[in-house]
């Protein structure tokens, strides 16, 4: 039996190594499977997942009177958490849903002064696609 080609997603994160002028590229994830929306279920899992890490509510246990809540004007859709977020929303999620279909792969890239988080979400190729029209004779 023949596996099914799959979609493959891989989350990188780069930034600044602290104290050092380099950078560092660090994988925090990979997934794989036949079906675009399980590829994309598990990514916006992780993208609340990386913002939550990020971004913590105030009311998170740990963070329980040393965070607080700013006015929404206070910020703005500058930061890596707040891109994360807004990715994994139903009308983007949709949208990415019928690029992976079409066979189209999706990225999202999240950036701001802790770094750069990037998704990628590559479609399997597409083995029965034509090589020449329909009724095309070779020459």
């Amino acid at each position: 039996m023949r596996d099914a080609p799959k979609f493959r997603v891989e989350i990188t994160a780069e930034g600044p190594v602290y104290g050092t002028l380099h950078t560092a590229r660090v994988t925090l994830g990979t997934f794989e499977t036949p079906y675009p929306g399980r590829a994309l279920r598990w990514t916006s899992v992780q993208a609340h997942r990386i913002a939550d890490r990020l971004d913590p509510a105030p009311d998170t246990p740990w963070a329980t009177g040393s965070l607080r809540h700013l006015p929404a004007y206070a910020y703005d859709t500058g930061d890596a958490p707040t891109q994360l977020r807004h990715w994994a929303t139903p009308e983007l999620i949709g949208t990415a849903h019928h690029r992976l279909r079409d066979g189209y792969p999706v990225i999202l890239t999240a950036t701001d002064h802790t770094g750069r988080y990037t998704a990628t979400i590559t479609p399997p190729p597409h083995r029965n696609a034509p090589t020449q029209p329909t009724g095309a004779t070779p020459r």
